[in-house]
């Protein structure tokens, strides 16, 4: 077991305040359950810390939310996905709870579902980053190239120096017989990321 550093202590009393001052019903046993779930999340104690946030009653968002972080960081993401499903039951808005739910989707291999899922942050946030780069990752996995060649050359004109997007838009472009742009967009990929192993290898091959 390893010492809490300071950036982790810091959060943790950061967080305790938060709570202390949205609501006085809070009590000091409740913050003090949060408080001991971060320092044993801190330690790699999954279980403990998943304990003392479900100590906490009555159930809230904010509390669902993070137990079901506290199942996916073991890898339980079926139990997971159920936990941020529960949470968007609570507020349908959360984007939070759609990104966790999106995330254990693909932990589990269900590609689409997690692309449609993603498209429900893309209704209210149109270049949500999180989802979007999930979304090309889902593409990428499904060999879906027009659909990631098309995000792909979308999301790269909000976040031009994003190496990952890029990367993405090259495999799309290659696999849909653009060679040229490939090497273009692999080109731009050096650019910012010098000596990057993939693009360079394409941009050396012979076609």
């Amino acid at each position: 077991m390893y010492k809490v550093n300071a950036k982790i202590r810091l959060t943790v009393a950061g967080t305790l305040l938060a709570l202390a001052s949205m609501a006085p019903s809070i009590s000091l046993a409740q913050t003090s359950a949060w408080g001991e779930s971060y320092r044993l999340e801190a330690a790699g104690k999954y279980a403990e810390a998943l304990a003392q946030i479900e100590s906490v009653s009555p159930a809230n968002e904010m509390t669902v939310t993070r137990a079901a972080w506290l199942l996916y960081l073991p890898g339980r993401f079926a139990d997971a996905e159920k936990r941020y499903l529960k949470a968007l039951e609570m507020n349908s808005k959360s984007i939070t709870a759609l990104l966790g739910v999106q995330q254990q989707q693909m932990a589990l291999l269900r590609y689409g579902d997690a692309i449609a899922t993603g498209q429900r942050v893309l209704q209210d946030n149109p270049w949500d980053y999180t989802a979007q780069t999930n979304n090309m990752f889902c593409e990428w996995k499904l060999s879906q190239w027009a659909d990631l060649a098309k995000r792909g050359a979308a999301v790269s004109l909000r976040y031009p120096s994003d190496s990952s997007v890029l990367v993405y838009s090259a495999r799309a472009e290659s696999a849909l017989g653009n060679k040229k742009r490939a090497r273009e967009l692999y080109a731009r990929v050096i650019d910012l990321v010098p000596g990057h192993i993939e693009a360079t290898v394409f941009n050396k091959a012979p076609f």
